[in-house]
């Protein structure tokens, strides 16, 4: 399980359902004081009602459907849920149980049991806790970045970034350092310059405290090497001092059976570098030199490379999600007596599912926006290359394109890559068609809605979300979107304050009854512009 980092309660919690699998551990009270708090409150708070079920105590309860959750999400999602999603799914039960944490998280409502419009006989609190946090768990988006959400009904996310403070090596001043930016020379006070020359056979080099710099930069003489083709050659004695103006060069290196000698000169104060070859190299011969910059230098001792740090915070106000149902007292016998439903129990359920599948939904309809700015489209040539190769040989070009568009996704946000993808009919059937050493079967069983799928070229999961995508007899699309570690920089942040309650609606005059469901949480595209671009559309033709 990937931890996140960037909030601690996310570590704690991740370790926290990895030792889920140690069930000596939940054996004893001590096991379960090293539970995160939030897990802790959770089953204090359902500690009473549980000892009248069949969790016997809050910390079965919590522990059991932890268990059992994830379970399923990686069935359904072949991956264990994050630390994120957990934490949102514990903070959210809590806050469905616990006055205290609901007045808290800036919502001074009290809700009703859920379970008691539909007649259970589970308990109140323990029924309502169980149900909150294996929902908030298995309905969680696998691209989602799931933030915890504080007073008044906002969350935040902070983006770090890290810039160089100084103009130095490879890096001007401002120059990110993160990502894909990172790596050139910077804080290493040795630079490597590819030497110039007019012959072949004296070459000249400029040690630089900045790369490109036209003055040379103070060395330490004993440091410097002579680099032939990436090879060492040579370079200056070790008892080469830094009080000597000049230090000198030799060796040697053979090139195609032949030995090429040399001598030269380093000038300690102004890292000038001058190699003399006893004959000209051949033609293509790369000379480098690498130089040690001296930082002890009167010149130098303000100049060490410098490295600064800002974030920039960004805010996400929640929303909220309602709606209500109504039935007759006819209806409700002739339900019960006909069909052997609760017609309540059956308008909960689809308002939880109606809810669970707009916020999908919602979130797939704004990537696929983002994803139509980076087209990336793959020509199979079907109608003449099927005559020749496989189905399989002919999908495996679209390998290039998807690999394409996952270095250009990289590239764009600077924090990851393509991790999950979405296709339509005509997609599912495609790639159901290809042997499993292309697209391996996800073992969920098909169904109604959004659900995985599989498994593309070993890395990429797939799933099947019908009317998102466009496809044509001969053509489809695949939403290609990103997924980070780091919850912040997932390219569409979530953030339950409340699990979908339901509170129940008084009798009216017409002897009619009900519920209403009430949820509030934030879901939108991330505001960090960079990782906002996380998505991508591979466009396949010519099927």
């Amino acid at each position: 399980m990937a931890i996140d980092k960037s909030y601690a309660v996310f570590d704690k919690m991740a370790q926290f359902a990895d030792a889920l699998n140690d069930k000596a551990t939940f054996d004893s009270v001590a096991g379960f004081q090293n539970a995160p708090d939030e897990v802790q409150a959770l089953a204090d708070a359902a500690e009473k009602d549980a000892k009248n079920s069949r969790f016997h105590t809050g910390a079965n309860l919590v522990t059991a459907t932890l268990d059992s959750a994830i379970a399923e999400y990686k069935h359904l999602h072949g991956k264990a849920p994050s630390g994120a999603i957990l934490h949102n799914a514990v903070r959210c039960a809590l806050n469905g149980v616990s006055q205290t944490a609901l007045n808290r998280a800036g919502v001074g409502a009290t809700f009703d049991d859920a379970v008691s419009i539909s007649q259970s006989d589970a308990p109140l609190v323990s029924t309502r806790a169980a149900i909150a946090l294996y929902q908030g768990v298995i309905e969680a988006i696998p691209f989602g970045g799931y933030i915890p959400m504080s007073d008044s009904l906002s969350g935040k996310i902070i983006v770090a970034h890290h810039e160089a403070g100084s103009t130095t090596g490879a890096y001007n001043k401002n120059d990110s350092l993160d990502g894909i930016y990172s790596g050139k020379p910077f804080m290493s006070h040795e630079r490597t310059v590819l030497a110039q020359s007019s012959d072949k056979k004296a070459f000249t080099a400029l040690i630089t405290y900045v790369d490109g710099d036209d003055t040379g930069a103070p060395l330490i003489p004993s440091a410097t090497q002579v680099l032939v083709n990436g090879l060492p050659a040579g370079g200056a004695p070790l008892n080469a001092s830094v009080a000597d103006t000049r230090a000198p060069l030799s060796g040697s290196i053979e090139l195609a059976d032949k030995e090429y000698t040399f001598t030269g000169t380093v000038s300690v104060a102004t890292g000038e570098v001058a190699v003399n070859f006893d004959e000209s190299l051949p033609n293509g011969v790369e000379v480098e030199v690498v130089g040690l910059i001296n930082y002890e230098h009167d010149t130098m001792r303000d100049k060490r490379p410098v490295i600064t740090a800002t974030a920039r915070s960004y805010d996400l106000r929640a929303v909220f999600t309602s709606a209500r149902y109504r039935a007759t007292q006819e209806a409700k016998t002739q339900w019960n007596s006909e069909i052997r439903l609760d017609v309540g129990s059956e308008a909960m359920l689809t308002m939880r599912q109606q809810h669970a599948a707009e916020k999908h939904y919602n979130a797939l309809k704004s990537m696929y926006k983002v994803g139509k700015n980076y087209v990336h489209t793959a020509n199979l040539g079907g109608t003449s290359r099927l005559d020749a190769r496989s189905r399989a040989d002919v999908w495996a070009d679209v390998l290039f394109k998807l690999t394409e568009a996952d270095q250009s996704m990289l590239e764009r946000t600077n924090a990851f890559g393509v991790g999950v993808i979405y296709v339509g009919s005509k997609g599912k059937a495609e790639l159901s068609a290809l042997p499993n050493t292309i697209f391996e079967p996800s073992g969920v069983s098909s169904r109604v809605g959004i659900y995985r799928i599989g498994r593309l070229f070993g890395q990429f999961d797939v799933y099947f979300a019908p009317n998102l995508v466009n496809e044509t007899a001969s053509s489809l699309e695949m939403l290609c979107i990103g997924r980070s570690e780091q919850t912040g920089l997932n390219p569409y942040i979530l953030g339950d304050v409340v699990s979908p309650t339901f509170l129940k609606l008084e009798v009216a005059d017409d002897l009619s009854e009900g519920a209403g469901y009430f949820y509030a949480g934030a879901a939108r595209i991330n505001p960090y512009i960079k990782a906002a671009q996380g998505a991508a559309i591979v466009a396949v033709t010519g099927l």
